[in-house]
């Protein structure tokens, strides 16, 4: 396949991810995001309680909440996991040197959460 070919695909794919993604909002004081959906992945940050997110892909029980972008491999290691499996491989869920975020469905909402003073007043 040529360049243009593989761009023009690369750009139709991203534009029916975009169509069908939605928007969650994380429900408990802190996420962990991964390199792949499973809890044995990279870690390579933290969403905190409220903090939107766009959800782009479900897959048992996890969702992808970021498009794929460069992992910073280098020696087969990425310098973008803060712990855990940091190693550029299929089964830590890079391709290319390549990765998306994944988080634990789980712990995300449809709705907006309330503030916690709001949690408090209502009790």
């Amino acid at each position: 396949m040529d360049t243009k070919k593989t761009l023009l695909v690369l750009l139709f794919c991203n534009i029916i991810s975009t169509a069908h993604s939605k928007d969650a909002w994380v429900n408990v004081e802190r996420l962990n995001i991964r390199t792949c959906s499973d809890t044995s992945c990279g870690n390579v940050g933290q969403l905190i309680y409220r903090e939107k997110v766009t959800i782009f892909e479900e897959s048992d029980g996890w969702v992808r909440i970021s498009n794929y972008h460069d992992g910073s491999c280098r020696n087969g290691i990425s310098k973008f996991v803060d712990n855990g499996n940091n190693k550029c491989t299929w089964i830590n869920g890079f391709e290319n040197d390549n990765f998306a975020e994944w988080v634990y469905a789980q712990y995300l909402s449809e709705k907006h959460p309330p503030e916690p003073n709001d949690q408090v007043l209502n009790r």
